[in-house]
């Protein structure tokens, strides 16, 4: 795996090192030193590598249980899935919500007193409320474009919805089949019906890997963003 200088840390092939390096440096020379902003920005982009490894390895678990067992999975193997579903959604949601809370700390710098990065303010850090600041102060950066079409993204709505279903309501139940006498249809890794909080999910591995894809490329669209607007924003303080 690539190794991050930053986290002293290998991390996934998938990580957008490349991008995620060029957000880093460029939003720390922004950042004065010390300072809470930029304590917080460092803490928060440890765990963007960090999370996103995690989901990484929780989404590979489930790859590699489906691939040895299959469908006919007994109730601790079931247990193991569920768990590592679970850590995959809990982390790649995490690992966007902490872009958006380095974002925010940098913002703070670049465009006060909008993004005021006092006590209140910073746990509201969120990405549906920074795409509401940026809509409100800086609606023609680039980084508002990209935070608005992921929330509005279908891919964004089944990452959270899972997130929050695992969290506080039920576990995910496959769907199961029965014969009677007629052939059953392929077995696919993802089988998950259609309940109140969230939508049905099927698909095969090629399709579980491209949930991971997408969160990467999420990921990359924002520090992209972020960047462009940390070297070319003019100061404010």
């Amino acid at each position: 795996m690539p190794f991050s200088s930053p986290h002293q840390l290998e991390l996934p092939p998938d990580f957008p090192l490349a991008e995620f390096v060029q957000f880093y440096e460029a939003a720390r020379r922004r950042l004065t030193q010390p300072s809470e902003p930029h304590r917080e920005f460092n803490g928060a982009c440890n765990l963007i590598g960090w999370r996103f490894r995690a989901c990484a390895e929780y989404a590979s678990e489930i790859v590699d249980s489906w691939r040895s067992v299959g469908v006919q999975a007994g109730f601790e193997t079931q247990y193991a899935r569920e768990r590592a579903l679970y850590g995959m959604f809990s982390c790649g949601v995490a690992s966007l919500e902490t872009i958006s809370y380095s974002c925010h700390a940098l913002l703070s710098v670049l465009t006060p007193p909008a993004f005021a990065f006092d006590e209140g303010n910073r746990r509201r850090s969120s990405l549906r409320w920074l795409r509401d600041q940026l809509m409100a102060e800086l609606p023609n950066a680039r980084l508002t474009d990209v935070i608005r079409a992921r929330l509005d993204s279908g891919e964004w709505e089944l990452w959270t919805d899972f997130r929050n279903t695992m969290t506080h309501r039920s576990d995910i139940p496959r769907i199961v089949y029965a014969s009677a006498g007629v052939p059953l249809p392929p077995a696919q890794l993802l089988a998950f019906a259609e309940r109140w909080s969230h939508n049905a999910l099927a698909g095969d591995e090629a399709e579980f890997r491209a949930l991971l894809t997408w969160l990467a490329d999420a990921m990359r669209d924002m520090m992209v963003a972020a960047t462009d607007l940390a070297v070319n924003s003019r100061d404010d303080g």
